[in-house]
């Protein structure tokens, strides 16, 4: 190309770095490639260390940069090494764009008040099209601040990305979803202004705080970590101080990444619609845990309010159902008709259809009568087994599952808790049409506990703004073809949805016997709608019918049913705000359900952490649990030693270590002590015993050529097994190569010896040299000899007897194990007390 038309060229000069990026820019799109800045020097710099030494000779500020270098994109700068990732190795195969092309440009200061061209190289080893070049980021980005503007739109409104590609196409060029990805990365990095976790957490619950009368609890724990999260705004408390009579409670999982589940609280408005009154973040759903939370929500709400509580209606979930009792010992507490079928169904599954059909009538049965002649054919039709658990678990169970109990208190229809079910769902829904666009969930497993709770709060907003709307609205509420004066008092006075109840129950004639059924007068009524609703019903309305007076009455609807007018500004007074940080005291699991709870949340840990592993990682941890959860089966303690981190071990690491397993049903004086220069011990004392504690040990004064079995065993019934770890030669116990390999006999499988990974055993016979008492007898050993794992297998029974007259008089050596660090020795004492009025003491040092 001619010099003269090509935008840069060798030597070519310019005066400020402006013209020389606009010729730049020009010889990119002619050229169809990219320069990458490198390494310069700015004039400002320069001009420092110019006026430092005195000298008034300074670069012109136009110019920028002294000097500056450039690489083609799929280039590296000379002397500049290829990049080399800096991760953690899990995913070692990447991609970069440094393919080693050569081209080159050096600009550097002429004087001291122009640019020129110093060094040029064209030559590139890859192609240069038009196509590719429009397929760099550089050129892909979105130009228009009219479309940026859009897409920041759209993704606050969490359409999918592939949703806003299809609305933008035809506004950008070729928008791809790394683009888009990058786009919502900046837009989040804008929006938290560099904030952690915790600051945007923290910024957030500031501002819910600036409504005066909103409430805040945080539980930690000593070690100050959060346990839960409560919060509640002056909105849920005037919920709560309306139509608080009803409460439904429930949990929601996968709303945020730190895997807190979300308690709701919800009442019901006269509209039939959920309503939130509280929410809270919690660590877990153990009963001390939403016992507290239940607290803060009395604290929150007031006394005045809590007593007015008469209902909650949850799942069937011990913890709530505890905590509530604990917080609300006055409240009448209904389980979900929908939760107790399933359950019930679950435990029937083997049983008849004439068993499940008194089931499916038990739960509506609605009085007592009624529902001890189900029980008693349940028991006729159902198996022992499933009777005996229904007797147990349901039969007399405290809280309201069937209708006969939950006439005692109001539910507001509120047999399930569907309510609040719906809205759990709402804020996980991923799919749904919002408009033409698909919509993300408004919280997921990967919103930060930041987003959660200002998620809730908008839905909240979002929620209350609408019902607002339709509660002050000035239309009229008319049905159609009829004229009945009562009808038109409902709809005129109630809202929709009391008004649809009372009008089916005016419009349905009762029959005298269901009337002499449910006692029915003209004030009261023991039928399931007037105990739920607390309504008249239309065993009421026909009793008034009959003695001849209105069957409505406005003055006897409570004020939750009537509708809200345009100037109604009723707004009952609520609580103060509330600020309060809690410390919870941890208490220890005592009863098989809190021991359950407390493991099952660390075991919810292991699986979380192992479900991010590598398969070959996965395999090698699920089976070290496979084994753990083996040895404690068979009533074994297990000591877990710490895997180094390279392949070459190091032994002074393994042999600090000796690892004791014991099975045993009688006391022993068992004491174990890490001496460093002698100091330092821990003991096991189980004082008292009357047995004998049983002793397992390796033997002394044996030669090399002799057997390596050297083990006391008791009979089956108290075997005690020890195990010695890799710091044991099995020579420095006397002990010598195995006679024969023989096959297993009465295990069904071997044990996993110390190799890494851990390999299956041999089962070994002691040879004829050992000590004429431990010859012939079992004993299982690394296949390989690799290491020196050494525990008997299972032999003819000995006696106790036989036990106490080998023991007394042994006499153990002071062994010293190879590897141990100098100072540094693991003993084990085991005190053997006899009948005899002498006891003997052996030591084992290992």
């Amino acid at each position: 190309m001619d010099s003269a038309k090509a935008p840069l060229f060798l030597n070519q000069r310019f005066n400020s770095f402006k013209e020389f990026s606009e010729a730049k820019a020009k010889y990119e799109d002619q050229k169809f490639m990219i320069w990458t800045t490198g390494k310069s020097t700015t004039v400002q710099y320069a001009n420092k260390l110019i006026t430092s030494k005195g000298g008034t000779d300074v670069f012109a500020e136009r110019l920028k940069y002294r000097y500056i270098k450039y690489s083609c994109k799929l280039g590296v700068l000379d002397g500049e090494e290829e990049r080399i990732g800096t991760g953690k190795g899990d995913r070692p195969i990447q991609e970069t764009n440094k393919i080693g092309c050569q081209a080159f440009l050096h600009v550097k200061a002429k004087g001291r008040s122009q640019l020129f061209v110093y060094k040029l190289i064209e030559e590139h080893n890859h192609e240069c099209s038009k196509e590719l070049y429009e397929m760099f980021p550089e050129k892909r980005q979105v130009i228009s601040e009219d479309v940026q503007e859009k897409i920041k739109l759209l993704c606050d409104a969490k359409v999918k990305p592939s949703m806003i590609r299809i609305v933008l196409r035809g506004l950008t060029g070729n928008l791809t979803s790394r683009d888009l990805a990058n786009f919502r990365a900046q837009l989040k990095k804008e929006k938290h202004e560099g904030r952690s976790e915790e600051d945007r957490l923290s910024k957030v619950l500031e501002d819910l705080l600036t409504d005066k009368d909103a409430s805040l609890v945080v539980g930690r724990d000593k070690n100050q970590k959060m346990k839960f999260l409560f919060f509640q705004t002056s909105g849920m408390k005037r919920n709560v101080a309306r139509y608080g009579k009803v409460i439904l409670l429930d949990h929601s999982h996968k709303v945020n990444s730190n895997r807190m589940p979300v308690c709701v609280i919800m009442v019901m408005d006269g509209e039939g619609n959920g309503r939130a009154a509280g929410y809270a973040f919690v660590a877990n759903e153990q009963l001390v845990t939403v016992a507290e939370v239940l607290k803060s929500f009395r604290e929150s709400i007031g006394e005045e309010l809590a007593v007015a509580v008469r209902t909650i209606v949850i799942d069937k979930d011990p913890s709530e159902i505890g905590a509530i009792e604990q917080v609300f010992p006055e409240v009448h507490i209904h389980l979900c008709i929908f939760h107790v079928g399933r359950s019930l169904n679950e435990k029937s599954s083997k049983e008849s259809a004439l068993v499940k059909e008194i089931l499916d009538k038990l739960k509506y049965a609605t009085t007592d009568s009624k529902f001890q002649s189900l029980c008693s054919e349940l028991k006729e039709a159902a198996s022992s087994k499933f009777y005996d658990y229904f007797k147990e678990n349901w039969e007399h169970c405290p809280q309201a599952w069937s209708y006969r109990d939950k006439q005692k208190s109001i539910n507001l229809g509120n047999t399930t808790t569907n309510r609040v079910e719906n809205h759990n769902s709402k804020i996980k829904m991923a799919s749904k049409q919002y408009y033409q666009y698909q919509a993300l969930p408004i919280l997921n497993s990967n919103s930060t506990l930041a987003d959660a709770v200002e998620g809730l709060l908008d839905l909240f907003v979002n929620k209350e703004e609408d019902i607002y709307f339709r509660e002050t609205n000035l239309k009229v509420t008319y049905k159609t073809s009829v004229n009945d004066p009562t009808v038109k008092a409902m709809l005129n006075d109630l809202t929709k949805f009391c008004a649809k109840i009372l009008i089916h129950e005016l419009e349905n004639i009762p029959t005298e016997e269901e009337i002499e059924e449910f006692q029915a007068s003209s004030d009261d009524c023991l039928c399931p709608h007037h105990w739920s609703y607390e309504l008249p019903c239309r065993h009421i309305f026909q009793c008034r019918r009959m003695e001849g007076i209105n069957p409505y009455k406005v003055e006897e609807i409570d004020s939750m049913w009537k509708k809200r007018r345009a100037n109604d500004v009723d707004f009952p007074p609520v609580a103060p705000g509330l600020l309060k940080v809690k410390t919870m005291q941890e208490k220890s699991a005592k009863t098989p359900r809190e021991k359950y709870r407390a493991s099952d949340d660390t075991c919810k840990l292991i699986s979380a952490l192992l479900a991010e592993c590598g398969t070959a990682q996965f395999e090698e941890r699920h089976l070290v649990l496979k084994e753990l959860f083996r040895l404690w089966a068979e009533g074994k303690d297990v000591v877990l030693l710490e895997k180094p981190n390279s392949d070459d071990a190091d032994d002074d690491f393994v042999n600090s270590h000796i690892t004791i397993k014991v099975e045993r049903d009688d006391s022993a004086f068992i004491q174990e002590s890490d001496h460093e220069d002698g100091t330092q011990s821990n003991s096991i004392n189980d004082v008292g015993a009357e047995e004998l504690a049983h002793l397992v040990t390796a033997m002394d004064g044996l030669s090399e050529e002799e057997d390596p079995f050297s083990t006391l065993l008791d009979d089956e019934n108290d075997l005690e097994i020890f195990q010695v770890a890799k710091s044991v030669e099995l020579s420095e116990f006397g002990l010598c190569t195995p006679k024969k390999v023989v096959p297993p006999t009465s295990e069904s499988e071997n044990p996993l010896c110390f190799c890494y990974p851990r390999k299956s055993t041999k089962r070994y016979i002691a040879g004829p040299n050992a000590k004429p008492s431990f010859a012939g007898r079992p004993y299982f050993a690394c296949a390989d000899r690799a290491c020196k794992y050494f525990t008997p297998a299972k032999r003819d029974p000995v006696t106790k007897s036989d036990v106490r007259k080998a023991l007394d008089g042994i006499q153990l050596p002071k062994c010293k194990p190879k590897g141990r660090p100098k100072g540094s020795k693991k003993t084990v004492m085991i005190k053997y007390r006899s009948d005899k009025p002498s006891n003997t003491t052996v030591f084992f040092y290992g």
